[in-house]
């Protein structure tokens, strides 16, 4: 957290180098990972196998996107609980990994491209945009 902090607070002290505002304006930070790997989600079992193909978590930051968070694990079996892609309500269907690329070229402004990247026909996860 401190790091994404400083790299954020940094960006916005520095000035865009096309002249419009900050570098932060127009900065998109994209992280993912397995996050959600734990014994819980592989029955209880030794190790951090999460057992369900490889779900990930995602986490955007930048003007563009819309802040909060999006589905949840639930605490008693593990598993991911989706959420509906437009409105962000739990219980949706858990977005695909070609959802999240579709996401981030839309919220780069490049959504025109997504076709070029093989993402066309994914729907973009819409509660995440600003």
């Amino acid at each position: 957290g401190n790091a994404l902090a400083g790299l954020w607070q940094s960006a916005a002290s520095l000035a865009d180098p096309d002249g419009q505002g900050t570098v932060a304006d127009h900065l998109l930070v994209k992280i993912t990972s397995e996050f959600s790997r734990t014994p819980l989600r592989n029955g209880g079992g030794v190790g951090s196998d999460n057992g369900d193909g490889g779900t990930a978590g995602v986490a955007w930051i930048g003007k563009t996107v819309r802040n909060g968070n999006y589905g949840n694990i639930d605490g008693t079996n593990g598993s991911v609980v989706g959420f509906d892609r437009v409105t962000g309500a739990l219980g949706g269907a858990t977005p695909s990994e070609m959802q999240a690329y579709r996401t981030t070229l839309k919220l780069m402004g490049a959504d025109s491209m997504a076709g070029a990247f093989g993402v066309g026909a994914a729907m973009p996860i819409d509660a995440i945009i600003k």
